[in-house]
């Protein structure tokens, strides 16, 4: 019997930011001594301090009108992703993501499967690579950054910004270093360093930013995985789950349901037909009884459900088979943007 997972919990996701690195074209820097003067970008001031909290800002506004590629390393852990005001790719070691809006499409290779594809439809205009976004304002609000020069390339002019000193929760590190590259829009092109309790034991970081790609990629493999939708119902005591496209999610699967309230339910239904291209179903909590249970149909559901207000809802299916490969389908709904 195959097994779709359905769970309904609170889902948060974080924006992301980006910028690029800077490769060719003759460069220049500045002699030791520098300072910004006057005309220094907002997020400078003349003596060469820099407001962390006002570069991340900046960062962050032009990124989420851009397109942006980003290669982030933290230690042993990487990823590679391009960003899109309307897509983000992203590439690690687990496999390649591709979200638009609030659909997103994994492929893994979890357990011993041939192939895996998670599904995640999250309400968020940032999209995915939220961990980068995070880890950038990790850095940037714990240690304070001073001007020590400018590169020019091709013309363009770059702030080069040196970790002086940690500050907040980077106190505590014994080592802690850090060199940016930044435009004076506020873009980091790039960012690296070393953190750890000693310089023995320190892990390397690094984020580069690539501001010169055109577009979002979407890899092959998405096309003929099946796209379905997960909404509240009007009353919100129902999650409607909408078929709009791809493979057929088969009769007999499973349906595991969680939901995360008050307490904790766990139950099972079984999808009696296949669910197809254009067709919906609607699933709730039956909390008219001594015992909760999942009631599904093709229509609206009478009677007493549980009311999910306030709940983000994840749907999965990881043993469906599309072309012979095993494919994990998982979307979501409701979850809120940090």
């Amino acid at each position: 019997m195959r097994r779709v997972a359905l769970t309904v919990a609170v889902v948060c996701l974080v924006g992301l930011a980006g910028c690029s690195t800077l490769s060719g074209g003759d460069a220049t820097t500045t002699e030791e001594g520098y300072t910004p003067g006057a005309d220094a970008p907002s997020w400078l001031a003349a003596d060469g301090t820099v407001n962390e909290s006002a570069l991340l800002s900046a960062h962050l506004r032009e990124a989420n009108e851009s397109v942006v590629g980003i290669d982030q390393r933290n230690g042993n852990d990487s990823v590679a992703i391009v960003r899109g005001p309307d897509a983000t790719y992203a590439r690690d070691d687990g496999g390649e993501t591709w979200t638009s809006g609030s659909l997103e499409l994994r492929n893994a290779t979890p357990f011993s499967a041939d192939y895996g594809v998670t599904f995640d439809r999250q309400r968020s205009s940032l999209g995915g690579a939220s961990a980068v976004a995070f880890g950038l304002s990790v850095r940037l609000s714990t240690a304070e950054y001073e001007a020590v020069g400018t590169t020019t390339r091709d013309g363009e002019r770059f702030y080069e910004l040196e970790a002086v000193g940690p500050k907040g929760l980077g106190s505590s590190l014994g080592h802690y270093t850090g060199t940016a590259l930044v435009d004076p829009n506020g873009r980091i092109h790039s960012l690296s360093g070393e953190v750890g309790e000693n310089e023995s034991v320190a892990d390397a970081y690094s984020y580069a930013f690539d501001w010169s790609v055109d577009s979002v990629p979407k890899p092959e493999w998405t096309a003929d995985l099946p796209q379905v939708d997960a909404r509240l119902g009007p009353d919100n005591e129902t999650v409607v789950l909408d078929h709009t496209g791809g493979a057929t999610i088969p009769a007999g699967s499973e349906l595991s349901v969680s939901v995360r309230l008050d307490e904790r339910f766990d139950g099972t239904a079984e999808l009696e037909t296949a669910l197809e291209t254009g067709e919906t179903l609607v699933l709730g909590i039956d909390d008219g009884g001594d015992e909760r249970r999942v009631r599904s149909g093709r229509g609206s559901l009478s009677g007493s459900l549980v009311d999910l207000t306030g709940s983000s809802v994840t749907v999965e299916n990881d043993a469906l088979s599309v072309d012979g490969r095993t494919v994990d389908l998982r979307v979501s709904v409701g979850a809120s943007v940090l």
